[in-house]
Parts: structure tokens; sequence; C-alpha cells
């Protein structure tokens, strides 16, 4: 049987109603309401930096929730357009999409108390931990199986599928994942040590401590770090896919090049008509 990308996604159904389900859950969960109600309450308090901290907190853990949404639909789709591996069992991965769902959705409730919030972001960098561990080593083996089925294909799709997978390979298998989601973990703990502080000592310093942790975590590692990863591996994609569409529609990569060269001629007829006009009058 030929090399067919696409119908690993047709094999991976748990995968899709783990990440659907996942989305269904957020959007259930969470609304404008959250944050509207949440803003109007902090308007209403007097000003203080944690009550501050608090609305960037919630618009960091927003953020985050509605870029997993995004990210784990758009991936999962890269890897359906590109691996076909070779004797591979498909995991089950609705668990962990649910389990990270709801810890995402957890977050939000929790942004206005520190130390809830350290308990409840500690153990989703802990979920996001396993997760990438998981998805490291089976992408590692569904690439490698999908190289394996690429041997017999012919050379022009070898070279398309060959340099998708090293792509995602670099991305999924050697890139630093795993310390960026542990170094997370790590300050998230020393965040929520934080706010025992304050709770025990009851000192308001020690949660405004806490505060700035957990945002620098969502923002510079959560945020700016991995997803200037992502839309890096998105970019170097793309002309794969394209060129995997025209491998695969060539008679419609035809049609669309055939009114450019009729445009084309046209221009060099009419350019000659008016070559010769002028010759005439002339």
């Amino acid at each position: 049987m030929g090399y067919s990308a696409g119908s690993i996604g047709n094999r991976a159904v748990d995968i899709r109603h783990a990440i659907d389900y996942g989305t269904k859950l957020i959007l259930m969960c969470v609304g404008i309401g959250l944050f509207r109600t949440e803003l109007l309450r902090i308007i209403s308090l007097p000003r203080e930096l944690n009550n501050e901290l608090y609305l960037v907190l919630l618009t960091a853990a927003t953020l985050l929730t509605a870029g997993w949404i995004f990210v784990s639909n758009k991936e999962f789709e890269i890897m359906c357009d590109f691996l076909d591996p070779l004797d591979y069992e498909i995991p089950k991965g609705i668990f962990v999409g649910m389990a990270i769902a709801t810890a995402l959705t957890i977050l939000l409730y929790t942004a206005r108390n520190p130390l809830w919030f350290g308990i409840s972001y500690s153990a989703y960098m802990l979920l996001s931990v396993f997760g990438w561990k998981r998805v490291t080593s089976e992408m590692d083996k569904a690439i490698e199986g999908s190289r394996e089925k690429l041997l017999d294909e012919p050379e022009r799709k070898r070279e398309i599928y060959g340099g998708a997978l090293d792509i995602l390979y670099s991305y999924y298998v050697r890139q630093a994942n795993l310390p960026r989601v542990w170094t997370s973990f790590a300050l998230g703990v020393v965040g929520l040590m934080f706010s025992l502080l304050a709770r025990t000592l009851d000192r308001a310093v020690f949660n405004t401590i806490a505060y700035v942790i957990f945002i620098l975590s969502i923002l510079a590692l959560e945020g700016v770090l991995a997803f200037y990863w992502r839309f890096r591996l998105y970019a170097q994609v793309r002309p794969f896919e394209t060129a995997k569409h025209d491998l695969e529609h060539p008679k419609h990569h035809k049609r669309s090049e055939h009114p450019k060269r009729h445009k084309q001629g046209q221009r060099s007829h009419s350019n000659a008509a008016e070559s010769h006009g002028s010759k005439g009058r002339s």
C-alpha cells in the first residue's frame, strides 16, 4: 500500500475527540461574562497593585487557554497531513486532553487567589510535562515509521514528505520543549511557595511576588517562547503543504497556470498589433 498521510487522521479518531471535547469543555465553562464580571469587580475596588496584577494574570490565563485551543487543532492537522507510519498504533489521548482542558479551565477560576492558582498552575504544568514526554516519544516512533514507508515512493514524493518529516522531528523530538515546561513547573512551585508565605505570615507583598512569577512564567515561557517556536514550525511546513497539494492535484495546478499563460499571450498579441499599427501610420 502506498504512502497516504491523510489516512492517519481517520485512524486517530480518539485524539480528534480529545481535542474536540476539551475545546467544548473550555468554551462551555468559560465565557466573556467571566472576564467582564471580574473587570467590573476590580474597577469597583480601591486601587491596589495586587488587584491589577490579578487582572493581568486572568488575561494571561485566558490567552494561554485560547492558544491551547488553536495550536492543538493546528498541529494535529499538520501531523495528519504528513505522517503515515508503518506498523504504528495510535495512542489513546482522550484522558490527557480532557485533563489539560480541565486544568486550564480551573486556572481561569482560581486566578483571584494566588494560593489556589499556584496549586492549579503547578498541576497544569506537571500534566504538560507528562504530555510532552509522551508526544516526544510517540512522534519519534511515528516519524521513523513514516520514513520507512516512504522508501518505496517516487523521488519527488520522498523529497516533499521527507522534508516535512525533518521539520516535525526538529520541533517535536529535538526542540527543548521538555526543559521549557519543566522550568514553567518550577516557577509555578516557587510562586506557590510565596503564596503560602503570604497566607502564613499575612503579608500581601508575598502575594505580589507570586503574581509576578506566575505572569512572567505564562507570558515569557508559555507565551512568547512557545509561540515563537510554533509559528516557526508553521512557516517552515507551509512550503511543503503547498508542494504536497500541487503533487496531489496536478490538474488543478495546471489549470491555475493556464489563465496566466493565456493572458500573457493576449498581451503579447496586443503589443505586436500596436507595433504593427505604429509602423503602418509612419
